[in-house]
């Protein structure tokens, strides 16, 4: 009897096993079937993916030219040079660069790493919520999370890679952090650290936009967990959220304190906002096109929601309506299959997010500049979407046929968005060689750069005199040296914009840059003694932001290891570093 018992036992751990592992196998089937366009050669067209294809490639010839970390493309801006690496999010192109390492191409690495953000935010949204609620219902939440139609404005439509990538991250952090609460382990405060690290070079604006819902999360868990565990507040859990963002100040703090070296100007966030706030129509219901936001609501993309994401929200709201009033009345029986901290969290991330994309919210948008920042209101459908992902987990968790039913819907409503609306297959070194700057206003040209010097083609290097008698030994995308013969001393002109961290030297001798001249508005400019010389233009790291960015990130990583080191060193129970004396 007692064997039998046991082996009933065993086929129902083996069984629920096989469950979990089936919802992760058809979450890889529904992303397959949703991206199935992508399995054509070529690649499809959206507003800013040529773009990201040109920084893709461009940031690969950095690297290969052993530029790090990466912060000039050499061929844009007519190949004066671009800064776009110094201030946009390098996750995308740092994730393609050992895909076309190993030959998978430019567009073909960038449809990799789209499938795959797509493929990785059902996966840990899945992970994450499986943690608080039983595997069905984060599975349906994980279909919510896929189906709604915002992520495939960004796939199909935008063609914004760093926001798909944030949206997969996102509960990736989360998941992490949860592991990391429920046991010390070497591996999960690794892996807190790196997703965090991730995240943090996923989007810059939807970063900031997601931070703060990390650290609310954390200090939910901190108070369920931390409390009964009696663990202080500065734990791992803390400490690997602020170590992971602390390791990519290589690139956020030079992001954020160069910009005064760029025409961010161009790009005012704070007249450009107003423009795009959406209509409450629009979030209903709007036809789905593959055209652009503008003024009013003549838009010809797609704001919506989605009317089963809608019907979600509105049962959250019945089950709200419903435990408050058996409060109301004293009823004071737990529902066990409620988990009201969800609740009210997805109600409050649904309902700000919505409220912050309409037009009346603006005079919030006038008391936090910051918002400025994310330059289109609309961005947080993205926060939206999670809200009522996870609402649908709470609402499966309590009924479950509904969920099931709702899903199935959801799934086939959001067939008709996964359709490109254009085609198109170009040769790597369409990109490679790619002239423009990638950025929507040109923002991140150098200040002191003229775009009249792109009016006609130059040799690499003049003179005031006109041409230079020169040789070029190399030319990559941090270092260019020649050779140049003058008969009389003389102002020579490099054809690359100037921009902090380029340096020169004349025979090994650094030597002053010009770059002021108005007939050679912001290009690098030497004054060059007469007879034969070595010439060498070097860009460097050498700014303050950079070198303070840098040492934080290897301190970072420093310390990171140290931690991992002492895990077999602290002989406690649970996963904070120290705990309170009994």
């Amino acid at each position: 009897m007692k064997k039998l018992l046991t082996n009933l036992n065993l086929s129902k751990i083996n069984f629920k096993f096989k469950i979990k592992h089936l919802f992760i196998v058809l979450i890889l089937v529904i992303c397959f079937f949703n991206l199935r366009a992508f399995f054509k050669p070529g690649i499809f067209r959206g507003h800013d993916l040529e773009n990201h294809l040109a920084r893709i490639a461009n940031y690969y010839l950095s690297i290969k030219d052993s530029h790090i970390p990466p912060r000039w493309a050499k061929n844009l801006n007519h190949k004066f040079g671009y800064p776009v690496f110094n201030y946009l999010y390098p996750l995308p192109n740092i994730l393609a660069y050992p895909l076309i390492v190993v030959g998978f191409g430019v567009e073909n690495s960038l449809k990799i790493i789209i499938f795959s953000s797509y493929l990785f935010s059902g996966l840990f949204f899945y992970l994450w919520l499986k943690r608080h609620f039983s595997s069905l219902a984060a599975f349906l939440g994980s279909i919510f999370y896929l189906s709604a139609p915002y992520q495939f404005l960004d796939i199909y439509v935008r063609g914004i890679v760093g926001e798909n990538l944030t949206f997969a991250l996102f509960p990736g952090v989360l998941y992490f952090l949860d592991l990391l609460f429920e046991k010390k382990s070497r591996l999960r405060f690794l892996g807190l650290v790196v997703v965090t690290a991730l995240f943090s070079l996923s989007h810059n604006i939807m970063v900031m936009l997601f931070t703060p819902l990390i650290f609310l999360y954390y200090f939910y868990v901190y108070k369920k967990e931390g409390q009964k565990e009696k663990l202080k507040f500065v734990n791992l859990g803390l400490i690997g959220l602020i170590l992971g963002f602390l390791l990519t100040s290589f690139f956020w703090i030079p992001a954020y304190f160069e910009q005064n070296s760029i025409k961010l100007e161009a790009f005012d966030q704070q007249s450009f906002f107003p423009d795009h706030f959406v209509y409450l129509k629009q979030l209903i219901y709007s036809k789905w096109q593959y055209g652009f936001s503008v003024l009013g609501d003549g838009d010809t993309m797609s704001f919506q929601i989605g009317p089963v994401h809608l019907v979600i929200f509105l049962l959250a709201l019945l089950i709200l309506i419903k435990w408050g009033l058996s409060r109301f009345f004293g009823k004071k029986k737990k529902d066990k299959k409620l988990n009201l901290a969800f609740l009210l969290g997805g109600l409050a991330v649904f309902l700000s997010g919505v409220f912050l994309m309409l037009p009346f919210s603006l005079f919030i948008w006038r008391l936090i500049p910051l918002l400025g920042y994310l330059q289109f209101p609309w961005r947080f459908l993205g926060v939206v979407m999670l809200g009522v992902a996870v609402l649908a987990v709470v609402v499966s968790e309590k009924y479950k046929g509904i969920g099931i039913i709702l899903a199935f819907v959801s799934l086939v409503y959001c067939q008709p968005f996964t359709k490109p609306f254009l085609w198109e297959k170009k040769q790597d070194m369409y990109y490679y060689d790619f002239l423009f700057t990638t950025s929507t206003q040109h923002e991140h040209t150098p200040r002191w750069f003229s775009e009249h010097n792109i009016s006609e083609f130059k040799s690499r290097l003049t003179s005031d005199s006109g041409l230079v008698v020169f040789k070029e030994l190399l030319w990559k995308t941090n270092s260019h040296i020649y050779e140049v013969d003058v008969p009389k001393a003389t102002n020579i002109w490099e054809h690359t914009a100037y921009f902090p961290g380029w340096q020169v030297f004349i025979d090994g001798k650094r030597a002053e840059i010009k770059y002021d001249r108005p007939d050679n508005q912001g290009l690098i400019g030497v004054r060059v003694p007469a007879g034969k010389h070595k010439i060498v233009v070097k860009f460097t790291e050498r700014t303050p932001a950079r070198i303070i960015g840098n040492l934080i990130t290897v301190m970072s990583l420093v310390l990171v290891l140290g931690i991992i080191k002492l895990f077999s060193k602290i002989p406690v129970k649970g996963w904070s570093i120290s705990r309170k004396k009994k």
